[in-house]
């Protein structure tokens, strides 16, 4: 039989914002692959979804996305993993490195998401500056937003605990580097007296 897909991986997002409340109680199945029993569902966890796989009614992954554009990639990856010919090997637990990201995957997750935290600064500016006109006041637009946002999200990690989510690639003093998607509680920061994020 072939596998079914009731909800797009584009979809999941909006699916589940739909569908929230009831999935705080209740799984949702979004596609699934009965010829190896393999059924696919999202559910809530902490207000995001979570997207869980079972094989003959045993839960065998679940992974929690944290924006659109994660769980779009995420659905696409276990849809693939687990809906294609690659089921058995998923369910084996399979060593093969084949799915890992490739630079030019890292890349891309990279600058969406600047884009999408670049989106929301600006929103931010405009709205705390109600409509004034900002050349009025600066040139530096950019640089100013760019500058809030370094700020901002050191500040919220720093001095609130808060998890953010901005992947980067760290480069170490032995020269290696390696992606981090929650880079604030592996970065050294020049100032870490700096009085704003003292209690």
């Amino acid at each position: 039989m072939a596998a079914k897909i009731t909800v797009s991986a584009s979809d999941v997002w909006g699916y589940f914002q739909d569908a929230k409340e009831d999935l705080k109680s209740h799984m949702h199945q979004i596609a699934g692959n009965p010829e190896y029993g393999v059924a696919i569902f999202v559910t809530e966890d902490s207000g995001l979804p979570s997207i869980v796989v079972t094989a003959d009614d045993v839960q065998v992954y679940e992974e929690t996305a944290v924006n659109a554009h994660d769980c779009q990639k995420t659905v696409e990856k276990i849809y693939d993993d687990y809906l294609t010919s690659k089921v058995i090997a998923s369910l084996l637990g399979s060593d093969d490195d084949s799915d890992d990201l490739t630079a030019l995957d890292i890349e891309d997750m990279i600058d969406e998401r600047e884009s999408e935290l670049d989106a929301a600064v600006y929103e931010f500016v405009m709205t705390a500056i109600q409509g004034a006109n900002f050349d009025d006041y600066t040139s530096d637009f950019d640089d100013i937003c760019e500058d809030l946002k370094e700020h901002f999200l050191e500040y919220m990690a720093r001095k609130h605990g808060l998890p953010v989510y901005r992947p980067m690639m760290l480069e170490y003093e032995d020269g290696t580097e390696e992606m981090s998607e929650y880079p604030y509680e592996d970065m050294e920061f020049e100032d870490p007296d700096n009085p704003l994020y003292k209690a």
